[in-house]
């Protein structure tokens, strides 16, 4: 069954290789050697087509030069993601700035390890804004 616009990522090119299982985008199928991968989704998917992980079995029968565009669709992406947490890290410092001189904080006062949970009400309606 071929995905339809409402339950895929628009633009996700895992989706020109692989099909939805059941209408559940979480149950995908290679269109190269029919595997079907239950509860991964298309990320999953890719990784199987590109591959090199260690928690998918590589296609055997994807296309050399679709598996090589694949796995550089991947390092692209993950670039990406790290340039947006980067982002967001400057950003956070830029807010947080103006805060510590203003309380007299040091740098330390903020655990970059800290989840978002543990971020004050305040500081994380300033980073919504800015990220906006």
């Amino acid at each position: 069954m071929a995905p339809n616009i409402s339950t895929k990522r628009k633009g996700d090119i895992g989706w020109e290789h692989g099909e939805m299982i059941d209408n559940n985008r979480m149950w995908t199928k290679c269109k190269y050697c029919g595997k079907e991968m239950k509860g991964s989704g298309v990320s999953r998917l890719k990784q199987h087509i590109a591959g090199g992980f260690s928690n998918v079995e590589k296609c055997e029968k994807c296309p050399v030069a679709i598996s090589r565009a694949m796995r550089e669709h991947l390092n692209n992406q993950k670039k990406e993601n790290e340039d947006v947490l980067a982002q967001k890290a400057a950003l956070r410092e830029i807010l947080l700035e103006p805060i510590r001189k203003k309380f007299g904080l040091d740098d330390d006062f903020v655990n970059e390890e800290e989840s978002d949970e543990e971020i004050f009400p305040m500081e994380r309606e300033h980073l919504k804004i800015a990220i906006q």
